[in-house]
């Protein structure tokens, strides 16, 4: 639709999730200015987690792919086919995701230091992390916010935690 209506803007696809999107999406750029995300449990995880016990945790919009699919989307942050790496944030509490609602998503901010792991674990290097999750929004958008390291407050405890194999993998020790 943008094409056919010649829009002039600047468009952004979020969460990404599914390789054929991302195909697709990399394919407008010699038409569109277009841009897009991927969250960080589409990078770590995959439908896989649906089955295991508590599987409403990982229910989520859009949803985790097949494993395959989740190794493209990493392969195509990689490749700089996906712009950055976006958080989905979703707050929510045990009992929120396991009630009669079951909320989708998951939280994503209080496990940034985790997520900063996975990545360096992945080969991605300190500047190639710093572009996806800073400098190329602020670059897109014209955003003119300087660059800081604050200190995230450790809020993990108001949530479930989604990424505890990512402690004990990098034997990353919760502070008290």
């Amino acid at each position: 639709y943008a094409q056919r209506y010649n829009f002039k803007g600047k468009l952004h696809i979020v969460h990404v999730s599914s390789p054929i999107a991302v195909e697709m999406i990399d394919e407008s750029r010699s038409h569109l200015d277009i841009s897009c995300g991927v969250t960080l449990h589409h990078l770590v995880y995959d439908f896989s987690q649906m089955f295991k016990e508590n599987g409403l945790y990982w229910k989520m919009n859009p949803p985790l792919r097949s494993p395959d699919s989740r190794k493209r989307i990493l392969r195509y942050l990689k490749e700089r086919k996906i712009d950055w790496i976006e958080t989905d944030h979703a707050p929510h509490t045990i009992e929120e995701k396991l009630q009669h609602s079951f909320y989708s998503g998951i939280p994503g901010l209080p496990y940034w230091p985790l997520i900063n792991e996975f990545l360096i674990s992945q080969d991605f290097s300190g500047e190639e992390i710093e572009e996806l999750t800073f400098r190329s929004v602020r670059d897109r958008f014209c955003i003119d916010i300087p660059q800081s390291r604050r200190k995230i407050k450790d809020r993990t405890n108001e949530y479930f935690n989604p990424y505890a194999f990512l402690e004990k993998k990098f034997r990353i020790k919760k502070k008290s």
